[in-house]
């Protein structure tokens, strides 16, 4: 049994570089103001009966299109980008309450630190329809360096220990800004930021990887790739990678025949939310 948020917990020491309570909030595609913790989500495994917090996602499409970082993955996917054990989001549902949401697999594009997962589709537990999920608005244009940036990420993760059957996490999510700082438009390096790459001034602990990066127009220009053990120095990877990425075995219509698509023809027909170039 696995119990998520467990009220009774006492919350753990904030981290340094949270931001202030109320100071930044989340918009979706259609520019609506959302609780963040409904689009952007923990990701855990689940190995010999036990689970483990390894990273951030968040939702670009539906159903159940995220994004996370490679690295996050690295133990648990198989060459095919099938997990190797069973994967898993934490999903807040329209009735406030968590599902454990199975993720099906994973595609990269071999080069950059960036992955789209597929959840399967389930059921929302109190109707019976198809489970929905908020997205993300995107953007491939280059902020200004020295523009304020933010992320919202997982890292305060608190894991009760108990038997197999009865684990517990405690979710403490939060945001934490920076500044651009420097911008790599052919890559930092050539093994772990070969692609359009930035560095930023966002304190990131680990669990953060995988997480949104937003600009000063609340849009998604990158994710969450490594820090060093220097203070305030951080390294996150462009939007832009998964625009080739290709998803096999897109319905665009329930019963209808699948496509394999990428990234970047889904959003030409609509089905994500990318303001700039594509």
């Amino acid at each position: 049994m696995l119990n998520i948020n467990d009220e009774n917990q006492v919350p753990p020491k904030s981290l340094e570089g949270e931001s202030a309570p109320n100071q930044f909030g989340v918009r979706d595609g259609d520019g609506i103001t959302r609780d963040p913790c409904r689009v952007i989500f923990p990701i855990l495994s689940h190995v010999n009966e036990e689970y483990k917090f390894i990273g951030t996602g968040f939702f670009i499409g539906q159903p159940g299109l995220f994004i996370s970082a490679k690295h996050v993955l690295a133990d648990v996917l198989n060459e095919d980008g099938k997990p190797k054990d069973d994967l898993y989001i934490s999903q807040i549902l329209p009735d406030s309450t968590s599902l454990l949401r199975p993720i099906h697999r994973f595609y990269t594009n071999g080069i950059d630190d960036i992955a789209v997962g597929i959840c399967f589709q389930m059921k929302n537990n109190s109707d019976g329809s198809d489970l929905k999920n908020t997205q993300l608005k995107l953007t491939t244009e280059v902020p200004e360096i020295k523009s304020q940036v933010v992320t919202f990420a997982y890292p305060n993760t608190l894991k009760i220990n108990g038997n197999i059957d009865n684990q517990s996490f405690v979710f403490y999510p939060n945001f934490y800004s920076g500044t651009l700082e420097e911008y790599y438009p052919c890559g930092r390096d050539k093994v772990l930021l070969p692609g359009e790459s930035f560095r930023t001034s966002i304190y990131l602990h680990p669990g953060s990887s995988g997480g949104p990066v937003f600009d000063n127009k609340g849009r998604v220009f990158a994710i969450n790739t490594s820090s060093q053990d220097i203070k305030n120095i951080s390294f996150v990877s462009s939007i832009k990678a998964i625009l080739d990425i290709v998803i096999d075995d897109v319905n665009l219509m329930a019963g209808g025949p699948t496509f394999s698509l990428s990234i970047r023809e889904l959003t030409k027909m609509g089905h994500l939310f990318v303001s700039g170039p594509i």
